[in-house]
């Protein structure tokens, strides 16, 4: 039989099991394993909420840097124009 390549990760992701009666029950390496793969996937589950986090930060930084700029760029449009009326007034 050839030796072929088997990823780690991918046979990780596989929903392990044993046929059993249902009047027997799992010893402890089986209840182990089971452990072991539900906090893999909640540990997953952690991962990808932490990158949408990530994402979601790095859009409201941008955001907020954009805002700024445009709220200096109004205030100096405003400030310009109260400069400009009190000149018109004072003539």
């Amino acid at each position: 039989m050839p030796i072929v390549h088997v990823s780690y990760r991918e046979e990780s992701r596989k929903n392990y099991g044993s046929r059993m009666e249902p009047s027997d029950s799992m010893d402890t390496d089986q209840i182990r394993t089971g452990a072991l793969l539900r906090i893999a996937d909640a540990t997953e589950t952690m991962a990808q909420n932490f990158n949408k986090l990530e994402t979601d930060l790095a859009w409201y930084k941008k955001r907020y840097r954009e805002e700024s700029e445009s709220n200096k760029h109004l205030g100096n449009v405003i400030r310009g124009l109260r400069g400009a009326l009190k000149r018109k007034k004072a003539r």
